[in-house]
């Protein structure tokens, strides 16, 4: 029974735009019960007067996302005459009862059945399907081999073999570990800090962790279904899915290649839009009986993207974190991102900041723009002081330079202190010079970023604002401000995950290279310390940029130069900014 329904309309900028949105989608906001008594809150997506008695496709959310993230899928499907039901699994990210901490494959299945109860209960819906992506496919397939309400099923790169998605990520059988005792905590899974053996034994409890347990299930299947694999991903092999494919019973089925098409399959604008509309003339083929050959689906890629920045400017509004919280929050994170310096990846990250911004000169002031633990002017601090070791310095050409590091965690400015302390006792040790000037200047400030500077117009020869912006609240005017006290002709570089960073592939890179167990451990530590930024992004209180958005970012300061590349093992977006002399 629905407890709840809030009407929402897409917002447009005039008269044009509302007539042309409201007849694409009406979405309403519901609330529901899961099997567990839980409750869980969507969106239902339709056209015309009333959801009711018309075909519905539901869309669980696929692990670690929300129901904003299905917009680019359910609005096609709802302009094409279908109502669709979009939700928030509890125990997860969004809105649902529940905190990701706790995520399980039962609490999912148990929101599949609500979800399946509420459709048939209030919509009364004539034919109903269901389509799944990632994770939240295994628990389709379950359900659906054993109840007869679902008319149609659709795999969107769905993992059936949960064990070798698993070991593909962390080189390791973690699902046979845990059978034989091993047990994990609080760590990443996945990309997100949760409970990992509440997680993996519910799947081992249903048989859910295993390929046979997926085989099993498929022979059982005798209703339409449709697979949409990645000819590139990792953590479901091709093969593995028409082999799968194979085993299913029905007579009508079919199966759909993506080129070029890793497991996160929305970063691809084409792979999204194929995805759409393979989903939705498949919903059209199997739950009306209708063809559309030759036209084209309407993807309402405008109306997409209105709706998704609502949605998430509404849901950061529920969440509005005090500046408390997010000094707190932000104090317990970079306890474990100082471990990040291990990661050859970031050592990278951090030569590409240095050499967009230009060599260093004497006496030149570099601003860290939120330099939490201090590891970029660390990384300055070693690389200049080797240059001092390998080469004869008078002392009249100290400092080597100025730098000043900012934030507003006042820990993490005194763990960036005591590291510049030590670097440069063990330097001035090593040359074997007494000095009483600093051999390289360096002052740490406790500042907000996103309120106004108290630092001069054009005090800084270069600007570094690694892995910051996309967490103030406003970054144009962060950006305008560190834009002002940059000098003319200085340098500002500005760093940026990219929109749905995949970090597991970064500590896959590192295990190649990892020789020691706490190499191994000291990754997965950060890998779930990552998964804390994730969760705030899907929820929308974060928000990370293309490179195009943050290459027009940076165009709007006005820069006479603008350069975007990638690093990270291409999870991170670099962007250099140039100011006129």
């Amino acid at each position: 029974m629905a407890e709840e329904v809030i009407w929402l309309k897409v917002p447009s900028r005039s008269r044009a735009e509302v007539q042309d949105t409201v007849a694409c989608v009406t979405s309403q906001l519901v609330r529901f019960k899961n099997k567990a008594g839980r409750t869980v809150v969507g969106f239902l997506d339709y056209t015309g007067q009333s959801s009711v008695r018309t075909p519905v496709v539901i869309i669980p959310p696929g692990y670690g996302q929300t129901k904003t993230d299905l917009v680019p899928l359910s609005y096609p499907l709802a302009k094409s005459g279908f109502s669709v039901l979009r939700y928030d699994h509890t125990d997860h990210v969004g809105e649902s009862d529940g905190e990701i901490v706790s995520s399980s494959m039962e609490s999912m299945r148990e929101d599949l059945e609500g979800a399946l109860d509420y459709v048939k209960s209030e919509l009364r819906a004539p034919k109903l399907g269901v389509a799944a992506h990632s994770l939240a496919f295994r628990n389709v397939l379950k359900v659906a081999s054993e109840d007869n309400r679902i008319d149609f099923l659709c795999s969107i790169l769905g993992i059936v073999d949960i064990r070798r998605a698993l070991e593909v990520i962390y080189a390791q059988d973690i699902v046979a570990l845990s059978l034989s005792g091993v047990r994990w905590g609080i760590t990443d899974l996945l990309g997100f800090k949760v409970d990992a053996d509440r997680f993996l034994w519910s799947a081992i409890k249903r048989s859910l962790h295993s390929l046979e347990g997926a085989i099993q299930d498929a022979q059982k299947l005798s209703k339409p279904a449709l697979f949409i694999v990645g000819e590139e991903d990792l953590l479901t092999k091709r093969a593995v899915i028409e082999d799968l494919f194979n085993i299913v019973s029905a007579s009508q089925k079919e199966i759909h290649v993506l080129p070029n098409t890793r497991h996160v399959f929305y970063e691809n604008p084409e792979s999204q839009r194929a995805v759409a509309e393979t989903v939705t003339r498949g919903a059209l083929r199997y739950l009306t009986g209708r063809e559309l050959n030759g036209v084209e689906i309407d993807l309402c890629e405008r109306e997409v993207a209105e709706r998704s920045k609502w949605e998430r400017d509404r849901f950061r509004a529920l969440r509005s974190i005090n500046k408390r919280e997010e000094i707190a929050f932000w104090a317990e994170y970079l306890k474990d991102f100082k471990r990040i310096v291990n990661l050859p990846d970031y050592w990278n990250l951090q030569e590409m900041i240095h050499d967009l911004l230009g060599e260093i000169l004497p006496g030149e002031r570099i601003l860290d723009a939120g330099c939490g633990t201090g590891n970029f002017g660390s990384f300055l601090i070693v690389k200049y002081l080797y240059r001092v070791m390998q080469s004869a310095v008078h002392k009249k050409k100290l400092p080597l330079f100025h730098y000043v590091g900012v934030d507003f965690v006042h820990d993490s400015l005194k763990e960036a202190y005591r590291t510049r302390e030590t670097l440069q006792k063990e330097f001035s040790d090593r040359v074997g010079l007494i000095i009483k000037k600093s051999l390289v200047s360096c002052n740490f400030l406790r500042l907000d970023l996103a309120a106004p500077l108290c630092l001069q117009d054009g005090s800084f020869d270069k600007i570094c604002c690694n892995l910051v912006l996309s967490y103030v609240p406003d970054d144009a005017s962060t950006l305008n401000e560190l834009w002002r006290v940059l000098k003319p002709g200085g340098r500002m570089v500005v760093t940026s995950l990219k929109p749905h960073a995949d970090l597991t592939e970064v500590y896959r890179a590192f295990l190649k290279m990892a020789d020691t167990d706490k190499e191994i451990e000291d990754a997965r530590c950060l890998l779930a310390n990552a998964g804390m930024i994730k969760a705030r992004e899907v929820e929308g209180l974060y928000s990370f940029y293309s490179d195009k958005e943050l290459e027009s970012m940076l165009l709007q300061l006005g820069a006479r130069r603008v350069h975007v590349a990638s690093a990270f093992s291409n999870q991170v977006y670099v962007g250099l900014a140039e100011k006129a002399g």
